[in-house]
């Protein structure tokens, strides 16, 4: 079959389906539980044939072979056909066809080009997310990328205006120890909020100026620095 032709199955529980009467009644029994795991594997294998389990058009399924192809004891397998078949949750047929009798309400079906469609609106759905255009996918694992970065390298604010990541804060910390960290990043903010200059990076500015304490004015302090470049 080519795979275009070919069609996707599932099952579709409700949420109520262990609290329905006829399960209930079958987990109560000696290899309850057994018995509902069987029934959900017969109502799976059976799905892609619209409820009717069969090995192939000649030979139905005897019990020995449907113990096999669930993996389940053939002990199991008698007893759970009686008590479904009781239930009136299986049927089989003159011809020895097992009919899933409740798989229709359950069968949910799609088609490749249906499942491809569907792929697609749930695609634009995530790019209308991100307001990006659906057609355009360099874009959009554009936008993925700079959305990593930023959550990698995302920035908090300091006082108004100075904006650092964790890792940035720490190594000026480290380097330039709590007091003068705090100074130089209220002085970046007296700055920038009195005139309106912007950096490219907050953190690189500060290191700057303190080297420049550091190395070339190592009997100045930083206010004197700062007042120096800046002004009053």
């Amino acid at each position: 079959m080519n795979i275009k032709d070919k069609k996707y199955y599932w099952l579709k529980l409700k949420e109520d389906f262990f609290k329905r009467h006829d399960i209930q009644i079958i987990e109560s029994q000696d290899n309850g539980e057994k018995y509902v795991l069987f029934y959900l594997k017969l109502l799976a294998e059976s799905i892609s044939h619209e409820g009717a389990l069969r090995f192939s058009d000649l030979i139905p399924y005897d019990e020995k072979m449907l113990s096999t192809i669930t993996n389940t004891d053939i002990d199991v397998v008698r007893s759970a056909i009686k008590l479904l078949k009781s239930l009136k949750m299986i049927d089989i047929l003159e011809d020895g066809t097992i009919y899933m009798t409740e798989v229709n309400k359950m069968l949910g079906a799609e088609t490749y080009w249906a499942k491809k469609k569907r792929e697609q609106r749930d695609n634009v759905k995530l790019l209308d997310n991100v307001q990006t255009s659906p057609t355009c996918p360099s874009k959009r694992k554009s936008l993925e990328l700079e959305k990593e970065i930023d959550i990698k390298d995302s920035k908090n604010t300091y006082l108004d205006f100075v904006k650092l990541t964790d890792e940035e804060h720490q190594k000026l910390l480290d380097k330039l120890g709590n007091k003068d960290t705090n100074d130089m990043i209220e002085r970046l903010n007296n700055y920038i909020g009195s005139k309106g200059k912007r950096y490219k990076s907050h953190y690189h500015t500060i290191l700057s100026w303190y080297r420049k304490d550091g190395n070339d004015n190592e009997t100045k302090s930083i206010q004197e620095i700062y007042d120096e470049e800046f002004g009053n």
